[in-house]
């Protein structure tokens, strides 16, 4: 009798796990699967709990981690009420020095003392809507309701910052060339921070 409870529950297991798997093994009729034709829109919300929490309570991007698949495009909304952000990708010692000592320009004056000018790197967004992983893309200063976009074409860990904020504000798109996760039906989830994660 012991030995019946485990049966049945593997045997449920298999039986709800089975239709799925039929689902997504095969694609449709004279083509490739659904998903692979139109890449779908990722949105990742930036200053999650704003509102919800009280104002100015979390500098965050929400998901922090996303997994997405080579190809996909993923927007990011500024849903801040009170600050302004970046979202913005590259080699992380240039991003700490634009989120430090680079984020602000000295403009020479006839007479005082030289005007601080933000550095147009941090204000203005970088021209493309693609990412490989090299060089610098950057959304410029979001102001609230405005989105920005990027589409990664190469797989690999990407971290990304908030040049205002420095990088105590960051996320990771997670680019693969097949999202299992999404394959089997079981949508987006959230990653933690693994030990030793760089980005790429």
């Amino acid at each position: 009798m012991k030995r019946a409870s485990p049966l049945l529950l593997l045997s449920l297991l298999v039986l709800a796990l089975a239709p799925t798997a039929r689902i997504h093994a095969a694609p449709p009729r004279g083509g490739s699967a659904v998903h692979a034709a139109v890449p779908p829109e990722l949105t990742v919300l930036i200053g999650l709990g704003q509102l919800e929490v009280s104002q100015g309570a979390q500098l965050s991007y929400a998901p922090k981690y996303l997994d997405i698949t080579v190809g996909d495009t993923v927007a990011w909304r500024e849903i801040d009420q009170l600050e302004p952000h970046t979202v913005s990708f590259g080699p992380m010692a240039m991003l700490k020095d634009l989120s430090r000592k680079d984020q602000n320009i000295p403009i020479p004056q006839k007479a005082g003392p030289p005007m601080l000018q933000l550095n147009p790197k941090v204000a203005f967004p970088t021209p493309g809507t693609t990412y490989d992983g090299t060089g610098f893309a950057s959304s410029g200063i979001l102001a609230l309701g405005k989105t920005w976009t990027l589409t990664f074409t190469t797989p690999g860990t990407y971290q990304y910052i908030c040049l205002i904020h420095g990088v105590a504000m960051n996320g990771y798109v997670v680019a693969g060339l097949v999202n299992y996760r999404r394959e089997c039906g079981l949508g987006r989830r959230r990653r933690r921070a693994l030990p030793g994660w760089a980005a790429r």
